[in-house]
């Protein structure tokens, strides 16, 4: 129980699986608990909370990884709290709930009743078991990794410096939703499947700077609508949904294997055409469109 203004600082796991934390004062009172640890903090949830409590994540140069539980049992900071949650640049959360993170509402491993600050620097881990949306309060992250093999999905457009894929949980997939994924940094596909589209929305592969591949990795254009080919090196291309096209100057190596499913068409002009070269296995159609000269 905090009396009027007090503060609990945690330095390593924090379990309240029964019993209440409770801000007693009457006359605006508020407790606050920060999380600041130097490395992986778990979160194990149960208990209630009650009143005005603060939860920060971060103190000075200690930048925590707060673990929500796990996939089986996510741990919910729990809307009893009319308090905040805020995260400090630089932290580290890892995320359980199939909902992800929201900015409000009673959804996602943070439901505080104040405001939800999960800010663009900090790094943001999906580790869940079953299938997660990222949620309303993921817009941008230093580091995204995604650790799930039963699939992560983006709930909007985010932009990240670095996304990591599979580098703990073997085959983990990712899908962008539809919504286009914004970088200019660096993708590290250690193990699994990166997804590009939606059944209504066709997006582009992001102009990654440097990117990591694992061996038996796959990049898939799945979406119903058309898709453009990004001109770069793939471990294994599949295709599937509408028509994808390599543009002309397009240059596509496919290091493994690509599934075409009879939908792809390499397109030229008067000045090129497009290039695909496969060192693995290649099934299904290929067109080709060439404009000759008269």
């Amino acid at each position: 129980e905090f009396n009027r203004d007090g503060s609990l600082y945690v330095s390593g796991n924090f379990t309240h699986t029964s019993g209440r934390i409770i801000v007693s004062s009457t006359d605006g009172g508020i407790g606050v608990i920060t999380f600041k640890g130097s490395g992986i903090q778990t979160y194990t949830s149960g208990g209630l909370l009650s009143g005005a409590i603060n939860f920060i994540v971060g103190s000075g140069t200690d930048l925590p990884f707060i673990q929500m539980g796990t996939g089986l049992n996510p741990a919910v900071i729990s809307g009893g709290t009319t308090g905040s949650f805020t995260m400090l640049p630089g932290t580290t959360l890892g995320v359980t709930s199939p909902d992800g993170i929201s900015l409000s509402g009673l959804t996602g491993n943070i439901r505080v009743g104040g405001t939800r600050v999960f800010p663009s620097e900090a790094n943001y881990i999906y580790n869940g078991t079953v299938s997660q949306l990222t949620g309303t309060g993921l817009t941008g992250a230093a580091l995204l990794g995604i650790n799930n093999p039963s699939g992560v999905t983006l709930s909007q457009p985010v932009t990240v410096s670095t996304l990591t894929i599979g580098d703990v949980a073997p085959g983990s997939i990712f899908n962008d939703g539809g919504h286009q994924l914004i970088s200019t940094g660096t993708l590290n596909l250690t193990s699994g499947t990166f997804n590009l589209g939606s059944s209504t929305t066709g997006t582009a592969m992001p102009e990654f700077t440097t990117i990591n591949y694992g061996s038996g990795t796959t990049v898939a254009y799945v979406s119903d609508q058309a898709q453009s080919i990004s001109s770069m090196n793939y471990p294994n291309l599949y295709l599937s949904g509408g028509l994808k096209t390599i543009v002309p100057g397009a240059e596509i190596t496919v290091e493994g294997d690509v599934a075409t499913n009879g939908l792809l068409s390499v397109e030229s002009n008067l000045t090129g055409s497009g290039s695909l070269i496969v060192y693995g296995e290649a099934t299904g159609d290929v067109t080709y469109r060439r404009i000759l000269r008269e």
